[in-house]
Protein backbone atom coordinates (compact mmCIF):
# COMPACT_ATOMS: atom_id res chain seq x y z
CA UNK A 1 0.00 0.00 0.00
CA UNK A 2 1.37 3.41 -0.84
CA UNK A 3 2.02 5.74 2.46
CA UNK A 4 -0.93 7.67 3.54
CA UNK A 5 -3.68 5.31 2.17
CA UNK A 6 -6.96 4.98 3.68
CA UNK A 7 -7.60 1.39 3.52
CA UNK A 8 -4.67 -0.51 4.58
CA UNK A 9 -5.31 -4.44 5.17
CA UNK A 10 -7.26 -5.20 8.32
CA UNK A 11 -5.40 -6.40 10.97
CA UNK A 12 -5.97 -10.35 12.07
CA UNK A 13 -8.64 -11.11 14.11
CA UNK A 14 -8.97 -11.79 17.85
CA UNK A 15 -9.90 -15.35 16.82
CA UNK A 16 -6.75 -15.41 14.07
CA UNK A 17 -4.59 -14.58 16.92
CA UNK A 18 -5.75 -16.94 19.19
CA UNK A 19 -5.64 -19.63 16.58
CA UNK A 20 -1.68 -18.77 15.71
CA UNK A 21 -1.27 -19.35 19.20
CA UNK A 22 -2.60 -22.59 19.60
CA UNK A 23 -0.54 -23.28 16.19
CA UNK A 24 2.81 -22.24 18.60
CA UNK A 25 3.06 -18.79 16.07
CA UNK A 26 4.49 -15.37 17.78
CA UNK A 27 1.83 -13.11 18.31
CA UNK A 28 4.88 -10.67 19.53
CA UNK A 29 4.83 -8.48 16.61
CA UNK A 30 4.01 -5.10 16.70
CA UNK A 31 0.46 -3.71 15.88
CA UNK A 32 1.12 -0.44 16.09
CA UNK A 33 3.89 1.95 15.68
CA UNK A 34 3.98 5.45 16.27
CA UNK A 35 7.26 8.01 15.50
CA UNK A 36 8.13 11.60 15.64
CA UNK A 37 4.54 12.43 16.28
CA UNK A 38 3.59 16.04 17.06
CA UNK A 39 0.48 17.50 17.65
CA UNK A 40 -0.03 22.03 17.53
CA UNK A 41 -2.87 23.57 18.55
CA UNK A 42 -3.37 27.38 18.31
CA UNK A 43 -0.79 28.62 21.01
CA UNK A 44 -0.11 25.04 22.57
CA UNK A 45 2.15 21.85 21.13
CA UNK A 46 0.18 19.57 22.96
CA UNK A 47 3.01 16.44 21.21
CA UNK A 48 6.30 16.49 20.44
CA UNK A 49 8.06 13.72 18.14
CA UNK A 50 6.67 10.93 20.42
CA UNK A 51 6.77 7.49 19.57
CA UNK A 52 4.62 4.85 20.65
CA UNK A 53 4.10 1.12 19.97
CA UNK A 54 2.02 -1.86 21.04
CA UNK A 55 2.97 -5.18 20.70
CA UNK A 56 0.38 -8.00 20.03
CA UNK A 57 -0.29 -10.27 23.25
CA UNK A 58 0.53 -6.68 25.40
CA UNK A 59 -0.34 -4.56 27.61
CA UNK A 60 1.32 -0.97 27.51
CA UNK A 61 0.55 1.07 30.21
CA UNK A 62 0.87 5.22 30.07
CA UNK A 63 1.20 7.15 32.45
CA UNK A 64 1.77 10.91 33.34
CA UNK A 65 0.27 13.82 35.12
CA UNK A 66 -2.72 16.11 34.20
CA UNK A 67 -2.00 17.64 30.97
CA UNK A 68 0.95 15.58 29.96
CA UNK A 69 -0.76 14.70 26.18
CA UNK A 70 -1.88 11.09 27.34
CA UNK A 71 -5.49 12.07 26.15
CA UNK A 72 -4.17 13.66 22.70
CA UNK A 73 -2.07 10.77 22.01
CA UNK A 74 -5.09 8.58 22.81
CA UNK A 75 -7.37 10.65 20.42
CA UNK A 76 -5.06 10.32 17.63
CA UNK A 77 -4.70 6.39 17.98
CA UNK A 78 -8.42 6.60 17.84
CA UNK A 79 -9.21 8.90 14.69
CA UNK A 80 -10.64 11.84 16.64
CA UNK A 81 -7.53 14.21 15.98
CA UNK A 82 -4.69 14.09 13.07
CA UNK A 83 -1.42 14.61 13.96
CA UNK A 84 0.49 17.26 12.53
CA UNK A 85 3.90 15.48 11.64
CA UNK A 86 4.59 11.72 12.55
CA UNK A 87 4.13 8.75 10.81
CA UNK A 88 1.46 5.93 11.87
CA UNK A 89 2.19 2.35 11.01
CA UNK A 90 -0.11 -0.75 11.79
CA UNK A 91 0.67 -3.96 11.03
CA UNK A 92 3.66 -2.63 8.97
CA UNK A 93 1.75 -0.51 6.89
CA UNK A 94 1.51 2.91 6.85
CA UNK A 95 -1.96 4.65 7.42
CA UNK A 96 -3.81 7.53 8.30
CA UNK A 97 -6.44 7.10 10.81
CA UNK A 98 -9.00 10.06 9.30
CA UNK A 99 -11.87 9.24 11.42
CA UNK A 100 -13.16 7.07 14.31
CA UNK A 101 -14.54 4.93 12.10
CA UNK A 102 -10.99 4.36 10.23
CA UNK A 103 -9.95 3.30 13.30
CA UNK A 104 -12.09 0.34 14.20
CA UNK A 105 -11.78 -0.84 10.61
CA UNK A 106 -7.85 -1.55 11.45
CA UNK A 107 -9.18 -3.06 14.59
CA UNK A 108 -8.82 -0.03 17.33
CA UNK A 109 -11.33 0.32 20.13
CA UNK A 110 -11.28 2.49 22.71
CA UNK A 111 -12.86 1.52 26.43
CA UNK A 112 -13.85 5.52 27.86
CA UNK A 113 -13.55 5.57 31.48
CA UNK A 114 -17.68 6.97 31.72
CA UNK A 115 -19.21 3.75 29.40
CA UNK A 116 -20.36 5.07 26.28
CA UNK A 117 -23.49 2.44 25.22
CA UNK A 118 -27.28 3.59 24.82
CA UNK A 119 -28.84 2.47 28.12
CA UNK A 120 -32.37 1.86 26.74
CA UNK A 121 -31.14 -0.63 24.16
CA UNK A 122 -30.59 -4.40 25.15
CA UNK A 123 -27.11 -6.03 25.41
CA UNK A 124 -27.22 -7.69 22.38
CA UNK A 125 -28.16 -4.56 20.44
CA UNK A 126 -25.47 -2.23 22.29
CA UNK A 127 -22.57 -4.87 21.37
CA UNK A 128 -23.93 -5.26 17.54
CA UNK A 129 -24.79 -1.96 17.11
CA UNK A 130 -24.19 -0.48 13.44
CA UNK A 131 -23.71 -4.54 12.52
CA UNK A 132 -26.69 -6.62 13.55
CA UNK A 133 -27.37 -9.88 11.53
CA UNK A 134 -30.46 -9.42 9.54
CA UNK A 135 -33.02 -12.08 7.52
CA UNK A 136 -34.21 -10.00 4.40
CA UNK A 137 -35.27 -7.14 5.86
CA UNK A 138 -35.38 -7.59 9.54
CA UNK A 139 -33.06 -8.09 12.32
CA UNK A 140 -32.24 -12.04 13.00
CA UNK A 141 -32.16 -11.70 16.82
CA UNK A 142 -32.02 -15.41 17.34
CA UNK A 143 -28.58 -15.04 15.56
CA UNK A 144 -27.81 -11.63 16.89
CA UNK A 145 -28.29 -13.72 20.40
CA UNK A 146 -26.24 -16.05 19.67
CA UNK A 147 -23.79 -13.97 18.61
CA UNK A 148 -23.69 -11.77 21.72
CA UNK A 149 -23.76 -14.81 24.23
CA UNK A 150 -20.44 -15.46 22.55
CA UNK A 151 -18.94 -12.59 23.18
CA UNK A 152 -20.27 -12.04 26.33
CA UNK A 153 -19.14 -15.32 27.70
CA UNK A 154 -15.20 -14.45 26.17
CA UNK A 155 -15.38 -11.29 28.77
CA UNK A 156 -17.11 -13.54 31.67
CA UNK A 157 -20.31 -12.04 31.11
CA UNK A 158 -23.64 -14.17 31.80
CA UNK A 159 -26.23 -11.92 31.10
CA UNK A 160 -29.70 -12.47 28.97
CA UNK A 161 -28.75 -10.81 25.78
CA UNK A 162 -32.31 -9.31 25.59
CA UNK A 163 -31.78 -7.21 29.10
CA UNK A 164 -31.73 -3.74 29.03
CA UNK A 165 -27.81 -2.08 29.60
CA UNK A 166 -29.23 0.44 32.01
CA UNK A 167 -29.67 -2.60 34.39
CA UNK A 168 -25.94 -2.97 34.28
CA UNK A 169 -23.55 -1.85 36.84
CA UNK A 170 -21.03 -0.28 35.84
CA UNK A 171 -18.69 -2.95 36.38
CA UNK A 172 -20.45 -5.06 33.81
CA UNK A 173 -20.83 -2.39 31.62
CA UNK A 174 -16.97 -1.88 31.12
CA UNK A 175 -17.03 -5.29 30.29
CA UNK A 176 -19.71 -4.90 27.79
CA UNK A 177 -17.76 -2.04 26.26
CA UNK A 178 -14.56 -4.75 25.64
CA UNK A 179 -17.61 -7.27 24.31
CA UNK A 180 -18.56 -4.00 22.20
CA UNK A 181 -14.92 -4.15 20.80
CA UNK A 182 -14.43 -7.51 20.31
CA UNK A 183 -17.61 -7.58 18.15
CA UNK A 184 -15.64 -5.27 15.78
CA UNK A 185 -12.46 -7.61 15.66
CA UNK A 186 -10.44 -5.05 17.42
CA UNK A 187 -7.00 -6.24 18.28
CA UNK A 188 -5.54 -3.03 19.93
CA UNK A 189 -7.89 -1.95 22.92
CA UNK A 190 -7.56 1.26 24.63
CA UNK A 191 -8.00 1.36 28.55
CA UNK A 192 -8.92 4.28 29.55
CA UNK A 193 -8.63 4.71 33.56
CA UNK A 194 -11.01 1.56 33.48
CA UNK A 195 -11.10 0.95 37.43
CA UNK A 196 -12.09 4.55 38.33
CA UNK A 197 -15.70 3.32 39.49
CA UNK A 198 -15.10 -0.52 40.42
CA UNK A 199 -14.42 -2.02 43.41
CA UNK A 200 -11.11 -4.44 44.35
CA UNK A 201 -13.17 -7.48 43.07
CA UNK A 202 -14.73 -5.47 39.63
CA UNK A 203 -10.57 -4.64 39.12
CA UNK A 204 -9.87 -8.58 39.46
CA UNK A 205 -12.66 -9.73 37.17
CA UNK A 206 -11.59 -6.53 34.74
CA UNK A 207 -7.93 -7.98 35.18
CA UNK A 208 -8.78 -11.53 34.54
CA UNK A 209 -10.48 -10.49 31.44
CA UNK A 210 -7.54 -8.31 30.22
CA UNK A 211 -4.80 -11.23 30.97
CA UNK A 212 -7.15 -13.86 29.24
CA UNK A 213 -7.61 -11.49 25.87
CA UNK A 214 -3.88 -10.93 25.89
CA UNK A 215 -3.03 -14.55 25.90
CA UNK A 216 -4.97 -14.84 23.09
CA UNK A 217 -2.79 -12.05 21.42
CA UNK A 218 -4.86 -8.70 22.07
CA UNK A 219 -3.13 -5.74 22.87
CA UNK A 220 -3.66 -3.26 25.20
CA UNK A 221 -2.99 0.50 26.07
CA UNK A 222 -3.44 0.86 29.72
CA UNK A 223 -4.25 4.58 31.11
CA UNK A 224 -4.33 4.83 34.93
CA UNK A 225 -3.12 7.01 37.54
CA UNK A 226 -3.22 3.72 40.07
CA UNK A 227 0.54 3.08 39.64
CA UNK A 228 0.07 -0.26 41.36
CA UNK A 229 -2.29 -1.82 38.77
CA UNK A 230 0.00 -1.33 36.43
CA UNK A 231 2.63 -3.46 38.23
CA UNK A 232 -0.12 -5.73 38.32
CA UNK A 233 -1.34 -5.70 34.25
CA UNK A 234 0.89 -4.10 32.17
CA UNK A 235 4.22 -5.46 30.58
CA UNK A 236 5.74 -1.90 29.24
CA UNK A 237 4.89 1.40 30.57
CA UNK A 238 5.47 5.01 29.14
CA UNK A 239 5.92 7.78 30.74
CA UNK A 240 4.70 11.09 29.33
CA UNK A 241 5.53 14.62 30.43
CA UNK A 242 4.71 17.75 28.53
CA UNK A 243 3.99 16.37 25.67
CA UNK A 244 6.81 14.05 25.12
CA UNK A 245 7.91 11.10 25.99
CA UNK A 246 10.26 11.13 28.92
CA UNK A 247 11.27 7.11 29.51
CA UNK A 248 9.92 3.40 28.51
CA UNK A 249 10.59 1.26 30.97
CA UNK A 250 9.71 -2.84 31.08
CA UNK A 251 7.38 -2.75 34.62
CA UNK A 252 9.45 -5.50 35.59
CA UNK A 253 12.49 -3.34 35.53
CA UNK A 254 10.59 -0.10 36.92
CA UNK A 255 8.80 1.18 40.43
CA UNK A 256 6.62 3.49 41.77
CA UNK A 257 9.34 5.80 42.80
CA UNK A 258 10.83 5.92 39.54
CA UNK A 259 8.16 6.11 37.43
CA UNK A 260 6.71 9.70 40.06
CA UNK A 261 10.03 11.32 39.77
CA UNK A 262 9.79 10.97 35.77
CA UNK A 263 6.33 12.10 36.19
CA UNK A 264 7.01 15.08 37.73
CA UNK A 265 10.51 16.38 36.92
CA UNK A 266 10.77 19.35 36.27
CA UNK A 267 12.31 22.72 37.77
CA UNK A 268 9.41 25.63 38.88
CA UNK A 269 10.47 28.69 36.99
CA UNK A 270 10.40 32.36 37.62
CA UNK A 271 6.35 33.37 36.77
CA UNK A 272 5.38 32.80 40.33
CA UNK A 273 5.78 36.43 42.37
CA UNK A 274 7.52 35.63 45.63
CA UNK A 275 5.48 34.02 48.44
CA UNK A 276 6.04 34.22 52.39
CA UNK A 277 2.30 35.97 52.73
CA UNK A 278 1.17 36.98 56.18
CA UNK A 279 -2.05 34.82 56.77
CA UNK A 280 -4.64 36.17 59.41
CA UNK A 281 -8.12 35.30 60.82
CA UNK A 282 -10.32 32.18 59.41
CA UNK A 283 -12.44 33.02 56.58
CA UNK A 284 -13.92 30.00 56.14
CA UNK A 285 -13.91 26.41 57.79
CA UNK A 286 -14.95 23.47 56.11
CA UNK A 287 -16.41 20.64 58.90
CA UNK A 288 -16.78 16.90 57.80
CA UNK A 289 -18.94 17.96 54.39
CA UNK A 290 -20.15 15.43 52.15
CA UNK A 291 -21.82 15.64 48.73
CA UNK A 292 -21.85 14.44 45.37
CA UNK A 293 -17.89 13.62 44.37
CA UNK A 294 -16.55 13.94 47.64
CA UNK A 295 -16.96 13.26 51.15
CA UNK A 296 -15.64 14.05 54.69
CA UNK A 297 -14.02 17.06 53.87
CA UNK A 298 -12.55 19.04 56.70
CA UNK A 299 -10.41 22.63 56.17
CA UNK A 300 -9.91 26.25 56.47
CA UNK A 301 -9.32 29.50 54.57
CA UNK A 302 -7.40 31.97 55.99
CA UNK A 303 -7.56 35.55 55.17
CA UNK A 304 -4.26 36.88 53.83
CA UNK A 305 -3.25 33.14 52.07
CA UNK A 306 -3.23 31.28 48.84
CA UNK A 307 -4.49 27.70 49.62
CA UNK A 308 -4.17 25.50 47.12
CA UNK A 309 -6.05 22.32 46.28
CA UNK A 310 -4.48 19.81 44.14
CA UNK A 311 -5.16 16.22 43.05
CA UNK A 312 -6.18 14.19 39.75
CA UNK A 313 -8.83 15.21 37.62
CA UNK A 314 -12.06 13.62 39.38
CA UNK A 315 -10.70 13.88 42.37
CA UNK A 316 -13.45 15.49 44.04
CA UNK A 317 -11.70 19.21 43.68
CA UNK A 318 -14.31 21.24 41.69
CA UNK A 319 -17.35 19.50 43.53
CA UNK A 320 -16.06 20.55 47.01
CA UNK A 321 -15.22 23.88 45.61
CA UNK A 322 -18.44 24.13 43.86
CA UNK A 323 -20.35 23.37 47.44
CA UNK A 324 -19.00 25.61 49.90
CA UNK A 325 -19.70 28.10 46.99
CA UNK A 326 -23.01 27.47 47.33
CA UNK A 327 -22.84 25.59 43.45
CA UNK A 328 -24.00 22.56 44.35
CA UNK A 329 -25.95 21.16 47.79
CA UNK A 330 -23.88 19.07 50.25
CA UNK A 331 -25.42 16.20 51.73
CA UNK A 332 -23.62 16.25 55.26
CA UNK A 333 -21.24 18.72 57.63
CA UNK A 334 -20.76 22.72 58.26
CA UNK A 335 -19.58 25.54 56.97
CA UNK A 336 -18.39 28.37 59.08
CA UNK A 337 -17.61 31.99 57.36
CA UNK A 338 -16.31 33.76 60.05
CA UNK A 339 -16.80 32.10 62.56
CA UNK A 340 -20.27 31.88 61.96
CA UNK A 341 -22.58 28.73 60.47
CA UNK A 342 -24.02 29.09 57.24
CA UNK A 343 -25.71 27.59 55.08
CA UNK A 344 -25.62 28.61 51.03
CA UNK A 345 -28.30 27.08 49.44
CA UNK A 346 -26.70 29.20 46.11
CA UNK A 347 -24.10 31.34 44.65
CA UNK A 348 -25.87 34.14 45.14
CA UNK A 349 -26.31 33.54 48.74
CA UNK A 350 -22.31 32.78 48.97
CA UNK A 351 -21.71 35.99 47.31
CA UNK A 352 -24.12 37.80 49.83
CA UNK A 353 -21.40 36.21 52.15
CA UNK A 354 -18.94 37.84 50.07
CA UNK A 355 -17.54 34.25 48.47
CA UNK A 356 -17.37 33.88 44.70
CA UNK A 357 -16.73 30.81 42.21
CA UNK A 358 -14.78 31.94 39.45
CA UNK A 359 -15.12 28.29 37.09
CA UNK A 360 -13.25 26.46 34.75
CA UNK A 361 -15.26 27.09 31.83
CA UNK A 362 -15.13 30.74 30.85
CA UNK A 363 -18.98 30.37 29.46
CA UNK A 364 -19.67 29.32 33.02
CA UNK A 365 -19.50 33.06 33.98
CA UNK A 366 -18.98 35.46 31.00
CA UNK A 367 -21.85 36.83 29.60
CA UNK A 368 -21.02 36.14 25.81
CA UNK A 369 -23.85 38.66 24.41
CA UNK A 370 -22.65 41.56 26.79
CA UNK A 371 -19.82 43.67 26.28
CA UNK A 372 -16.88 43.93 28.51
CA UNK A 373 -18.12 47.04 30.52
CA UNK A 374 -22.29 45.02 30.65
CA UNK A 375 -20.27 42.02 32.23
CA UNK A 376 -18.03 43.80 34.92
CA UNK A 377 -20.88 45.35 36.34
CA UNK A 378 -23.51 43.41 35.88
CA UNK A 379 -23.51 41.81 39.68
CA UNK A 380 -23.56 45.58 41.47
CA UNK A 381 -25.78 47.59 39.92
CA UNK A 382 -26.14 49.44 42.83
CA UNK A 383 -23.03 50.69 42.40
CA UNK A 384 -23.63 52.55 39.05
CA UNK A 385 -26.97 53.83 39.65
CA UNK A 386 -29.96 54.12 42.26
CA UNK A 387 -33.84 52.66 42.13
CA UNK A 388 -32.93 50.61 39.54
CA UNK A 389 -31.43 52.45 37.03
CA UNK A 390 -28.18 52.47 35.61
CA UNK A 391 -26.17 55.59 35.06
CA UNK A 392 -24.17 55.09 31.73
CA UNK A 393 -21.30 57.32 32.42
CA UNK A 394 -20.96 55.78 35.93
CA UNK A 395 -21.00 52.13 34.33
CA UNK A 396 -18.38 53.16 31.86
CA UNK A 397 -16.16 55.05 34.59
CA UNK A 398 -16.13 52.32 37.21
CA UNK A 399 -15.63 49.71 34.21
CA UNK A 400 -12.73 51.54 33.17
CA UNK A 401 -11.34 51.93 36.82
CA UNK A 402 -11.19 47.96 36.47
CA UNK A 403 -9.81 47.61 32.92
CA UNK A 404 -6.75 49.92 34.32
CA UNK A 405 -6.21 47.77 37.71
CA UNK A 406 -6.57 44.49 36.06
CA UNK A 407 -4.52 45.22 33.09
CA UNK A 408 -7.58 43.97 30.55
CA UNK A 409 -6.52 44.25 27.14
CA UNK A 410 -9.37 45.34 24.76
CA UNK A 411 -9.86 47.96 21.88
CA UNK A 412 -12.26 49.40 24.75
CA UNK A 413 -15.15 48.95 27.32
CA UNK A 414 -17.85 48.77 24.59
CA UNK A 415 -16.21 45.37 23.14
CA UNK A 416 -18.00 42.29 23.10
CA UNK A 417 -16.51 39.90 25.95
CA UNK A 418 -16.37 36.87 23.55
CA UNK A 419 -14.02 38.38 21.35
CA UNK A 420 -11.35 38.75 24.33
CA UNK A 421 -8.53 35.98 25.09
CA UNK A 422 -9.44 33.54 27.64
CA UNK A 423 -7.56 35.22 30.16
CA UNK A 424 -8.77 38.72 29.97
CA UNK A 425 -12.45 37.33 30.09
CA UNK A 426 -10.95 36.11 33.54
CA UNK A 427 -10.16 39.37 34.62
CA UNK A 428 -13.69 40.60 33.41
CA UNK A 429 -15.04 38.11 35.97
CA UNK A 430 -12.94 39.27 38.96
CA UNK A 431 -13.03 42.30 37.96
CA UNK A 432 -16.95 41.81 38.56
CA UNK A 433 -16.62 40.01 42.11
CA UNK A 434 -14.27 42.61 43.38
CA UNK A 435 -16.26 45.72 42.36
CA UNK A 436 -19.27 43.58 44.39
CA UNK A 437 -16.70 43.55 47.45
CA UNK A 438 -16.30 39.96 48.06
CA UNK A 439 -13.60 38.50 50.13
CA UNK A 440 -13.21 35.22 49.63
CA UNK A 441 -12.52 33.79 45.62
CA UNK A 442 -12.18 30.37 44.16
CA UNK A 443 -10.47 30.49 41.12
CA UNK A 444 -10.85 27.15 39.42
CA UNK A 445 -7.98 26.44 36.77
CA UNK A 446 -7.19 30.14 36.83
CA UNK A 447 -4.85 29.46 34.09
CA UNK A 448 -6.49 26.96 31.94
CA UNK A 449 -5.70 27.47 28.52
CA UNK A 450 -4.25 31.36 28.17
CA UNK A 451 -0.86 31.97 27.13
CA UNK A 452 2.54 32.25 29.32
CA UNK A 453 2.33 35.73 29.16
CA UNK A 454 -1.32 36.14 30.49
CA UNK A 455 -0.46 33.65 33.23
CA UNK A 456 1.92 35.67 34.73
CA UNK A 457 -0.73 38.42 35.21
CA UNK A 458 -3.04 36.27 36.71
CA UNK A 459 -0.15 34.83 39.42
CA UNK A 460 0.64 38.50 39.86
CA UNK A 461 -3.30 39.74 40.51
CA UNK A 462 -3.93 36.65 42.92
CA UNK A 463 -1.03 37.25 44.94
CA UNK A 464 -2.02 40.74 45.34
CA UNK A 465 -5.33 40.15 46.18
CA UNK A 466 -3.80 38.22 49.24
CA UNK A 467 -1.70 40.51 50.28
CA UNK A 468 -4.47 43.06 50.21
CA UNK A 469 -5.98 40.71 52.91
CA UNK A 470 -8.39 38.56 50.74
CA UNK A 471 -8.67 34.71 50.96
CA UNK A 472 -8.04 33.10 47.43
CA UNK A 473 -8.38 29.37 47.13
CA UNK A 474 -6.87 28.05 43.44
CA UNK A 475 -7.70 24.65 42.20
CA UNK A 476 -5.13 23.69 39.59
CA UNK A 477 -4.30 20.50 37.60
CA UNK A 478 -0.81 22.01 37.66
CA UNK A 479 1.44 21.05 40.15
CA UNK A 480 4.06 23.64 39.48
CA UNK A 481 1.24 26.40 39.47
CA UNK A 482 0.32 25.00 43.12
CA UNK A 483 3.83 25.21 44.12
CA UNK A 484 4.78 28.55 42.50
CA UNK A 485 1.33 30.09 43.96
CA UNK A 486 0.10 28.26 46.98
CA UNK A 487 1.25 29.08 50.58
CA UNK A 488 -0.98 25.72 52.33
CA UNK A 489 -1.68 22.90 49.54
CA UNK A 490 -4.44 20.68 50.19
CA UNK A 491 -4.73 17.43 48.18
CA UNK A 492 -7.34 15.02 47.29
CA UNK A 493 -7.53 11.56 46.09
CA UNK A 494 -11.03 9.84 45.44
CA UNK A 495 -13.24 12.17 46.91
CA UNK A 496 -11.33 12.68 50.41
CA UNK A 497 -8.60 14.83 51.46
CA UNK A 498 -5.26 12.79 51.65
CA UNK A 499 -3.37 15.34 53.49
CA UNK A 500 -2.06 18.82 53.80
CA UNK A 501 1.83 20.19 52.75
CA UNK A 502 2.88 23.60 53.53
CA UNK A 503 3.89 25.38 50.58
CA UNK A 504 7.54 25.90 51.59
CA UNK A 505 8.00 21.93 52.04
CA UNK A 506 6.00 21.06 49.12
CA UNK A 507 7.44 19.39 46.11
CA UNK A 508 6.03 17.65 42.89
CA UNK A 509 6.57 14.12 44.27
CA UNK A 510 5.09 14.73 47.67
CA UNK A 511 1.96 16.29 46.40
CA UNK A 512 1.47 13.81 43.78
CA UNK A 513 2.07 10.65 46.04
CA UNK A 514 -1.01 12.12 47.95
CA UNK A 515 -2.90 12.33 45.21
CA UNK A 516 -2.69 9.06 43.07
CA UNK A 517 -4.65 6.35 44.67
CA UNK A 518 -3.28 3.39 46.11
CA UNK A 519 -5.09 -0.02 46.72
CA UNK A 520 -4.96 -2.23 49.83
CA UNK A 521 -2.62 -4.34 47.47
CA UNK A 522 -0.07 -1.74 47.68
CA UNK A 523 2.81 -0.54 49.78
CA UNK A 524 3.01 3.01 49.89
CA UNK A 525 5.22 5.11 48.43
CA UNK A 526 8.12 6.01 50.85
Amino acid sequence: MKNGAEAAPKLDSASSLKKNRRLGVSTSRQLLGLSGITKDFPGVKALRGLDFSVNAGEVHALVGENGAGKSTLMKIIGGIYQPTSGEIVIDGVPVRLKTPHTASQHGIAMVHQEPKLCEALSIAENVLLGHLPTRGAAVDWRVAQARARTLLARVGLKHDPRRPVRELSIADRQLLQIAKALALDATLIILDEPTASLTPVEVDLLFDVVEELRRDGVGFVYISHHLDEIFRIAQRVTVMKDGQKVAEHAVQATNKQTLIAQMVGRELDDRFPPKHRAASSVAIEVIDLGGRGFQAASLTVNYGEVLGIAGLVGSGRTELARAICGADRFTRGRIRVDGIETVMRSPRAAIEHGIAYIAEDRRDGAFHPLSVEENIVVAAPEAVGRNGLVHPSARHALASEYIDRLAIKTPNSKQQIRLLSGGNQQKCILARWLIKGVNVIFFDEPTRGIDVGAKSEIYRIIDQLAREGKAVVIISSELPEILGMADRVIVMCEGRISGEVAGDDATEASILSLALPHSSRANEIH
